[in-house]
């Protein structure tokens, strides 16, 4: 496996790969990843990151890969609420410095609806934070919106959006009683639109907006004496309303109350699943069984992509929930093993890794544990912690490395994190991605094929359809087979290769993906 080290103790570029992609952005704050090791093989390549020691596992949101480290800002590691985190794309990096660490916590992701929105202190002091959002397809930082800061103001809590509307929570000082007691902000995007104190009929100690659809809010409310209690709030009409039956003791909790997309709310209530729809429901409904672990971390437990929610019982059966309700007779698992994708999740246990199906109702097996999916391709780990790629496309299978946690940046990029705590980076060469046909040509020849005459320099490829496809340059060979393009090559009589037509020039790795 990663047998051949080229360069070791050197901290080089991981651009200069030659089987590495187009860069990713001509954009100042895009850096190429640095290595310290590579290992060269002939479809991929594989780098050793030079991360700080306390990086944490790669994570995905919104289709956008990333680690994080605590802030080069902390001063006191042991009370710092800053991370700084480094997305990381067709093999470029680009930090995000002192993001409030609540953008790690499951709870906040599930209140932005998968967007990949952070917030920052704002360094001016009329704000609490400044709220930017990343957009996936280019990488690229974009400013959201900024709260406002009023004197009565004593702490930003956190938020949740709707659209291009934010609600926040904040902790104030009431201006009558002096008391400490939270509040609800609304404010729009572009400013145009601002409001506070929504919860206007209740004064509780703490209300904490957990998520918004439609502009309506659901927020949970802890009141004096420590009971909670789940509210549906509607900022237009200056609507309340509780949701029955969650009030809740002092020593209990509600956890991961959502909206899902039909505005029915799903909310666990003393480790019990509930789901309400406002507009049907009387009271919340309950399936029986479905429990949550209370041996288990929960947010290392709970899941929630769109519509979906997965998690495992104190028993380790896994359960899932979504638009058709809560799903039942799904097996046993290990626990650390579950991925949820949007129609699928994916899991382990002693008979084997597998893939459920959401709409098909199928449960099918599959060669390894995925931990990742992005359209044809997906990575993952087996039994022995190797790293696995699969292009389920041409059924294509390259193991990569040994680690945890493997994600796909890209197309052409997964990084891991290695045994020995180090973040990994595989570069793909495309041939991974090459959809060769079964056909066999005139001569013998099958697409992907490399063919040359004798006495003459040119390479061609056999395409899908039958031609000859130039190979122009050394530099084109480097980069679509590494630095053994020169082998596995088969020499013919050049009367052989009269019998083909030429086609188009290969003149990029990118080239192939039109044969």
């Amino acid at each position: 496996m990663l047998k051949k080290i080229l360069i070791g103790s050197l901290v080089i570029a991981a651009g200069i790969s030659p089987i590495l992609p187009r860069v990713f952005a001509d954009n100042a704050s895009w850096k190429p990843l640095l290595a310290d090791r590579v290992w060269d093989e002939s479809t991929y390549r594989v780098d050793r990151l030079t991360f700080n020691s306390a990086v944490s596992d790669p994570m995905k949101r919104n289709g956008i890969a990333f680690v994080s480290n605590p802030s080069a800002q902390c001063t006191d590691l042991g009370t710092c609420d800053k991370i700084d985190v480094s997305i990381l794309k067709e093999g470029k990096t680009q930090i995000l410095n002192a993001v409030d660490q609540q953008f790690l916590n499951p709870s906040f992701a599930m209140a932005q609806k998968g967007k990949f929105l952070f917030f920052t202190k704002s360094a001016n002091k009329n704000y609490w934070v400044d709220v930017w959002f990343v957009d996936p397809n280019t990488g690229e930082v974009h400013p959201f919106t900024s709260l406002t800061r009023k004197p009565n103001e004593l702490s930003f809590v956190s938020f949740s959006t709707s659209g291009d509307r934010m609600y926040s929570s904040l902790l104030q000082s009431n201006t009558e009683s002096k008391k400490v007691q939270s509040s609800i902000v609304a404010k729009s995007k572009d400013g145009t639109y601002e409001e506070r104190n929504i919860a206007f009929m209740l004064n509780a100690p703490w209300q904490q907006v957990m998520d918004a659809y439609n502009d309506k809010l659901l927020v949970k409310f802890q009141f004096s004496g420590g009971n909670k209690q789940l509210w549906l709030i509607n900022p237009a009409s200056q609507v309340m309303s509780a949701i029955p039956n969650t009030w809740t003791d002092p020593h209990a909790d509600i956890l991961f109350p959502h909206f899902l997309s039909n505005g029915t709310v799903v909310f666990f209530q003393n480790y019990r699943l509930y789901t309400y729809n406002p507009a049907n429901d009387a009271e919340p409904q309950t399936s029986e069984g479905a429990l949550l672990s209370w041996d288990r971390d929960v947010n290392q437990n709970v899941q929630i992509v769109g519509d979906r929610m997965v998690w495992t019982d104190v028993n380790h059966v896994l359960h899932a929930v979504g638009l058709e309700g809560a799903i039942a007779g799904l097996p046993a698992v290990k626990d650390d093993s579950v991925h949820l994708e949007k129609d699928a999740v994916y899991f382990a246990n002693a008979k084997g890794s597998w893939k459920y199906d959401f709409v098909s109702d199928a449960l099918t097996q599959t060669p390894f544990l995925v931990a990742d999916v992005q359209n044809d391709v997906r990575v993952g780990t087996d039994a022995q912690g190797n790293i696995w790629y699969e292009n389920t496309a041409n059924q294509k299978q390259v193991k990569l490395g040994y680690g945890t946690r493997p994600v796909l940046t890209d197309d052409s990029h997964v990084i891991w994190k290695g045994k020995d705590g180090a973040i990994y980076q595989a570069t793909l060469s495309v041939l991974l991605s090459f959809r060769s046909t079964d056909k066999v040509f005139e001569g013998g020849l099958i697409p992907g094929q490399r063919v040359k005459a004798v006495g003459d320099p040119r390479v061609y490829m056999v395409g899908n359809d039958g031609a000859l496809h130039w190979i122009v340059s050394e530099t084109v060979a480097n980069t679509i087979y590494g630095s053994k393009w020169n082998k596995g090559i088969t020499e013919v009589s050049p009367t052989f290769l009269w019998r083909y037509s030429n086609g188009t020039n290969i003149e990029s790795n990118q080239s192939l993906k039109t044969l």
